[in-house]
């Protein structure tokens, strides 16, 4: 069976380790995401708790060298007509855009109108795929006139079924790896990086800003092992909670220590999570002289 890969990176990840604790809740809630969103795309319902399903899902085994884990998802049920072999990799492409679907709707980026463009410019030209959304979806929805009505009226409640099960994905992210990859090296790979997995595990409403150049006035505390600091941004009132995610952090002499002791500002690139349209904590990747 074909397998698509889940890699970590980052962190303990990246001397082939990762925390046991951690990687077993992450595994488990990528079984059960998977799962559920399959079941979703081929029986056009969204997965009860107590639901049993005929979907099953796998690991594998990983390449050497990295810290990954095939994954397989397949039906119990060997001679299920959807699960062929012409019309599976169609079925894991789309788990895959409803999967990252889910993620950015956890952390206030996700588009409906987005997905369903992308899942009807591909059908329009792939027989496998339109069969797979006549035969899965469409099928249990007859009263709904077309695909985009089914995703319209149920991914609502596909992304509430799965957000305890996101939270175990990202489990280990900021923890035991920085960031980790779904269906990574396939034209489907989506990641899910750390202010992606803060935002995901908060009980409160917040959401994923891009990655942008901020100056950053003074840094009046630095942790130079875990990352954390505050940042004084310029225009920006309080002190931010900030996580620096540059390996640069590490060499001697970098330009936040340097910046900590002269206390001189530096500009910086990072992603911020915002909670209410503030800066909440923001997630630093590169730093440079103050320009």
């Amino acid at each position: 069976m074909d397998s698509f890969l889940l890699k970590y990176e980052g962190g303990d990840a990246d001397q082939h380790v990762i925390d046991a604790v951690q990687y077993g809740n992450s595994l488990y809630g990528t079984g059960r995401l998977y799962i559920s969103v399959t079941h979703f795309c081929v029986h056009g319902e969204v997965l009860k708790p107590s639901q049993r399903t005929d979907i099953k899902c796998y690991a594998s085994e990983g390449h050497a060298g990295c810290f990954e884990t095939g994954i397989i998802v397949a039906a119990s049920v060997a001679q299920m007509p959807l699960f062929a072999d012409v019309y599976k990799p169609w079925i894991d492409w789309l788990t895959g855009k409803i999967t990252e679907y889910i993620k950015d709707r956890l952390t206030g980026r996700g588009s409906m109108d987005k997905l369903v463009d992308a899942i009807a410019e591909q059908a329009k030209s792939n027989n496998e795929l339109n069969h797979i959304l006549v035969n899965g979806l469409l099928a249990s929805n007859s009263d709904m006139a077309d695909v985009t009505k089914v995703l319209v009226a149920k991914l609502p409640d596909l992304v509430d079924a799965n957000t305890r099960n996101m939270k175990r994905v990202v489990a280990p992210i900021g923890r035991s790896c920085i960031e980790m990859k779904h269906f990574a090296n396939t034209d489907n790979e989506f990641k899910i990086s750390e202010p992606e997995a803060d935002a995901i595990r908060s009980k409160a409403d917040l959401e994923v800003d891009d990655m942008k150049d901020y100056k950053c006035d003074l840094i009046s505390e630095l942790n130079t092992k875990t990352g954390h600091c505050h940042l004084h941004l310029e225009g920006e009132e309080r002190h931010i909670i900030g996580k620096i995610n540059d390996p640069a952090l590490q060499a001697p002499n970098n330009i936040y220590s340097k910046s900590l002791n002269a206390q001189s500002g530096f500009s910086l690139t990072a992603k911020a999570v915002l909670k209410e349209g503030l800066i909440h904590r923001l997630y630093v990747s590169d730093a440079r002289d103050a320009q």
